[in-house]
This record gives structure tokens, C-alpha cells and sequence, in this order.
């Protein structure tokens, strides 16, 4: 199987991985990393490097690029749907919110160029997005329902999931 190398935190969070499925020719926006030339590099100044395969590359590019990005996407324009004051909900909204808001915007800002390949090319983009489908559908049926008792029952398992991670976001 072909081998993904990835570069960690000294490339600003950027790696030898923009690209699905290595043998796909190189279009667009997408670049990658040969490992000779990333392992010529001083592999000392690489954090969290780590080597996979073309298909564990897709789908932890699908959780970690393409599904923040749709949720991003499906934020922004749910508010416009609702037809939302973007200033308002600015205005009053928490630091934590505000921090969850400016991600959307900072996703906004950029170029659609970067980010349809991300989301479209990846082939467990379907996958991903069908979870998320099925979780959405789960939520509104709860909301529906208004079924506390599902719902704590749900969030204390998810927390139990995230283990000490959960905690991180409050540090």
C-alpha cells in the first residue's frame, strides 16, 4: 500500500498530506510531500510524525479536515436561511461562542478553491457525511420528542467517549 507522511506541529499544522489517494494525479490546489524529501528533512524538528496508508490518510482527513469544514459550512448557512444578524449574534454571544464563530468566519474568508477539493475529493466524504445525517436526524427526533432523559443519557456517553479530552477545551 502507498504511504502518507505527515508533518507535524513545525509545519504549522501543515503536512505532507493535502493530498487523497497518492496515486491521484496532482490537480489544483493539491500538493504533496515526497518521503524521501520529507524524511531528508531533520526529522528532529517534526512532532507527531507518523506514516499511513492512502486509506487511513482518507478517512482521518475526512474527520479532521472535512467534517469541521461542513459543519462550518452548515453553520453559516443555516444562520442565513434563518435570516440571522450576524452582528447581533456577535454582539451577544459568549467568548466561547465567539471563538466557535470566528472559525466559521475565518472558513468563509478563505478560497472555495481550497477547500471543495478537501471536502469533495476525499472518498469517505460520504461516509462522514452520513453519520453526521444520521446523528442530525437522532437530535432532531430527541428535540422533537423533547426527550431529556435520551438526551442527558447520549451527551454523558459522548463525554465518556471523549474522555480527558473533553476536559481539554476548558483549559
Amino acid at each position: 500500500a502507498a504511504l502518507a507522511p505527515m508533518a507535524g506541529a513545525a509545519f504549522g499544522g501543515f503536512g505532507a498530506f493535502v493530498v487523497h489517494r497518492l496515486a491521484r494525479p496532482l490537480i489544483g490546489p493539491s500538493f504533496a510531500i515526497a518521503p524521501a524529501l520529507l524524511y531528508a528533512l531533520d526529522m528532529n524538528l517534526v512532532q507527531n510524525q507518523s506514516t499511513l496508508t492512502a486509506e487511513a490518510h482518507d478517512r482521518l482527513m475526512a474527520l479532521l479536515q472535512v467534517l469541521p469544514h461542513v459543519k462550518n459550512l452548515l453553520v453559516a448557512d443555516v444562520l442565513r436561511q434563518l435570516d440571522t444578524n450576524v452582528a447581533e449574534i456577535f454582539e451577544t454571544c459568549t467568548p466561547a461562542y465567539e471563538l466557535e464563530l470566528n472559525v466559521v468566519g475565518r472558513f468563509l474568508d478563505d478560497d472555495p478553491a481550497l477547500y471543495c477539493p478537501i471536502i469533495l475529493d476525499n472518498p469517505d466524504t460520504i461516509s462522514v457525511l452520513t453519520a453526521f445525517r444520521s446523528v442530525l436526524e437522532e437530535c432532531i427526533a430527541m428535540a422533537e420528542a423533547k426527550d431529556l432523559q435520551r438526551f442527558t443519557e447520549r451527551y454523558k456517553r459522548l463525554r465518556e467517549f471523549f474522555g480527558p479530552f473533553a476536559a481539554e477545551g476548558r483549559k
